[in-house]
């Protein structure tokens, strides 16, 4: 009766136990814990902090990928059917590729030691093998080798570790425990996660857990420059140069853009710093360039977080933009600079004006590989004159003002306007009738 109950008490402590396992967080020795399920032998444990008495085993990953360590195969619940200690470091030579021990291929941004494939996709490849399979201990279990292929080499199977999210990060998928020549299969198909059974629970919940750190390292932004309206060719006196930088990182920021210029006006081997923005305030500005004409390039600086940067450049030429202008005159003759007309105060009196393109002087210039084509004259804000570059008109207040707009084939309009002061207008004579003194 004592032998029952006792029996029974040590079922219901390894039941809590595993109950409670399942909860647990590993120690610092090991950051592997948590419950495999082999369909021959039964439970293997990943760490005694699963329920297995004071002993102190576990498996461990250390910073490159590379396992370590023991899991223990006990079985059924009461220590029948496994095979013992699973070594996760065992020497070679393999039975077949990989020719390495298990190993967590993390990607080359966070490791670049592993003895992995470099695929950086948190497979899992590599062998491990049963402690009593390996000489001197002997007992090779009916001539089995004791290797457990954990993927890779080929195989179609192999075990992956979901590292989404936060941590703890779960593994899934299967093992082979049987050898690849022979095809004994002592341990056969080791599930990681109750969910790896066809998508439905397995025998009761478990899975095999890590809290490894997994911290991604830092990918650098890219910077990138656009202009507004145009890289090429622009036509202007200022150009809106736009940061397009991005980070690729979820949840970085650009913190630092730095905008440097050279040509035209300065050396033009050396960039000169134009503009510095901080995470204090936008750090993805805009720069609005004011540029006389002719070729520079732009040199946009990004830096995020932490710390990564990156830059690139953009060439730009500035071209010379519409200017308008024309010239008076009193007698159609002699054409002069419009604010030194000295007209007579008279009304009726005409004035002349012109624009010529073709002639030096204050005359207009059309923009750069253009021809002005349209003039449009205005009097005090009142149309005069025809679409012509040589119009007369009245002098009809002692101030007027008279202004140009012209247009050329590329589009670009550009007014220009001048005062003229007739002075004081003097009155027309009045007729009175005086009847002699007698």
């Amino acid at each position: 009766m004592q032998k029952r109950i006792l029996i029974f008490l040590i079922i219901i402590i390894f039941c809590l136990g595993f109950l409670v396992a399942k909860e647990a967080k590993a120690g610092e020795t090991h950051n592997v814990w948590g419950w495999a399920w082999s369909e021959n032998l039964g439970w293997i444990s990943f760490n005694n902090i699963s329920g297995l008495g004071p002993v102190n085993y576990g498996v461990h990953i250390d910073s490159d990928g590379n396992f370590s360590g023991y899991a223990w195969s006990r079985g059924t619940s009461n220590n029948l059917g496994g095979i013992g200690w699973i070594k996760f470091d065992p020497a070679g030579p393999y039975p077949s590729t990989p020719s390495y021990s298990a190993c967590l291929d993390l990607p080359a941004s966070i490791s670049t030691s592993e003895a992995c494939n470099g695929v950086g996709d948190y497979t899992v490849s590599g062998w491990a093998r049963a402690y009593r399979a390996i000489a001197p201990l002997g007992q090779t279990l009916g001539g089995w080798g004791g290797w457990i292929k954990l993927g890779g080499g080929g195989s179609t199977y192999g075990v992956t570790l979901d590292a989404t999210g936060e941590s703890p990060y779960e593994f899934h998928s299967w093992a082979w425990g049987g050898d690849d020549t022979d095809e004994k299969a002592v341990t056969g198909w080791v599930s990681f996660n109750d969910e790896d059974f066809d998508g439905s629970p397995g025998p009761v919940d478990y899975q095999v857990v890590t809290d490894l750190v997994i911290t991604p390292a830092n990918n650098p932004p890219t910077a990138a420059i656009s202009c507004n309206p145009s890289c090429s060719e622009y036509v202007g006196t200022s150009l809106l140069l736009m940061n397009n930088s991005t980070d690729p990182d979820p949840g970085d920021q650009i913190t630092i853009s730095d905008w440097y210029q050279k040509g035209q006006t300065q050396d033009d081997s050396a960039y000169v710093l134009k503009l510095h923005c901080t995470i204090s305030g936008n750090p993805l500005c805009n720069y609005l360039a004011p540029l006389s004409v002719g070729a520079y390039t732009a040199k946009l600086y990004v830096e995020d977080e932490p710390g990564a940067s990156n830059e690139a450049t953009k060439d730009f030429e500035i071209k010379r933009d519409i200017i308008a202008g024309f010239m008076c005159s009193l007698d159609d003759i002699t054409w002069q600079v419009c604010e030194s007309l000295t007209p007579t105060p008279e009304m009726g009196n005409t004035i002349y004006f012109k624009d010529d393109p073709s002639t030096l002087g204050e005359y207009s210039v059309a923009s750069e590989g253009a021809t002005i084509t349209t003039w449009a004259w205005t009097k005090n804000e009142s149309s005069f004159g025809s679409n012509s570059f040589h119009v007369s008109t009245e002098v009809t207040a002692a101030s007027m003002t008279i202004e140009l707009t012209v247009t050329d084939t590329a589009s670009r309009t550009d007014p220009v306007s001048h005062i003229i002061g007739a002075g004081t207008m003097l009155p027309l004579p009045e007729w009175r009738e005086i009847p002699p003194a007698f």
